[in-house]
């Protein structure tokens, strides 16, 4: 695991491409005799994958965010609210921003 830290680091100080991809390489084969760094970062990030709780799947958070946009054009505040609240209930949260409402899983 230090090692991992050593590569991270020296990944992160990286210059040009190629050192670059050798150091990234090096790190998920270093990774991946621990069964570390094997999956999709983005993936991670939104809490998907086979360790993920599925309290709520891509498709109905998806399906729940444009219910929520459209409650919130028409001006219905507390429609928008309470789909947002719902939504927290089951771990994920919102963000709105100047590109549109992307998610994330709490914790």
């Amino acid at each position: 695991i230090a090692r991992l830290h050593e590569l991270a680091g020296e990944l992160n100080k990286a210059q040009g491409e190629v050192e670059t991809a050798a150091l990234k390489a090096s790190l998920v084969r270093s990774g991946a005799l621990l069964g570390l760094l094997q999956g999709d970062p983005e993936a991670w990030f939104k809490g998907i994958g086979p360790a993920a709780d599925s309290g709520a799947g891509e498709a109905e958070i998806a399906r729940l965010i444009a219910l929520r946009q459209e409650a919130r054009q028409q001006r219905n505040f507390a429609e928008a609210d309470r789909i947002r609240d719902d939504l927290r209930g089951r771990g994920i949260l919102l963000e709105d921003g100047p590109q549109g409402t992307i998610w994330r899983r709490a914790g």
